[in-house]
């Protein structure tokens, strides 16, 4: 009796590991997705169309900005949103974020206080750094 009980225990042990190798080899497969693998061609040319959606941005030209967007699935179904109204609003909002950035780097609380005042939370983050002093142990 016990001999049975311990050739079932270690059948059980052996089916439990090869269940779990089989399941880790199958996670591991890209095939096993709904999604497909991206390639690295395919990924260069989504960073290429990202550059030049921010190059667009950083030099405010909307025209190019629209164009390469409409090139685009999401583009093509939502044209609606691809106005020069949000165009503007990203071009500010990606203004000031370059600005704050520069501020913080430069150590400049003055103009960071100006700019965070600004933000959407603005508020918040001038409850928390008050002044100069909790400014440079901020950056």
């Amino acid at each position: 009796m016990k001999k049975n009980t311990t050739i079932a225990a270690l059948m059980t042990l052996i089916i439990a590991i090869i269940l779990t190798l089989a399941g880790g080899s199958y996670a591991a497969n890209d095939k096993n997705t709904n999604k497909p693998a991206i390639t690295a061609e395919k990924r260069a040319e989504m960073q290429a169309i990202k550059a030049k959606i921010a190059e667009a941005v950083k030099n405010n030209d909307y025209d190019t900005w629209k164009t390469v967007l409409e090139s685009l699935p999401r583009g093509k179904n939502n044209p609606d949103k691809l106005t020069k109204e949000n165009f503007d609003k990203m071009v500010t909002a990606k203004t000031l974020h370059t600005d704050l950035r520069t501020a913080t780097e430069n150590g400049d609380y003055n103009t960071w206080k100006t700019l965070v005042a600004k933000t959407k939370n603005g508020e918040e983050s001038l409850k928390v750094i008050k002044n100069q002093a909790d400014f440079i142990k901020f950056v």
